[in-house]
């Protein structure tokens, strides 16, 4: 399995992973997201990654 992020698909812009900071009843966690700098698409939406690997695996087999 392969950590290399896919380009963004609307700009095709190169992507990263960061960890944004989540809070669910008064409960601080992090979530790995990743981002498009170039149009500041923010994935995934729905899911919750806890892992970057999870993060990747997801962005990479999207269905855009």
């Amino acid at each position: 399995m392969t950590n290399e992020l896919k380009p963004c698909p609307f700009c095709g812009g190169e992507v990263h992973t960061y960890v944004a900071k989540q809070n669910s009843w008064g409960s601080l966690y992090n979530i790995w997201m990743v981002n498009c700098p170039n149009c500041w698409l923010n994935y995934p939406i729905k899911t919750q990654c806890f892992t970057e690997e999870e993060a990747i695996n997801i962005w990479n087999k999207r269905c855009v």
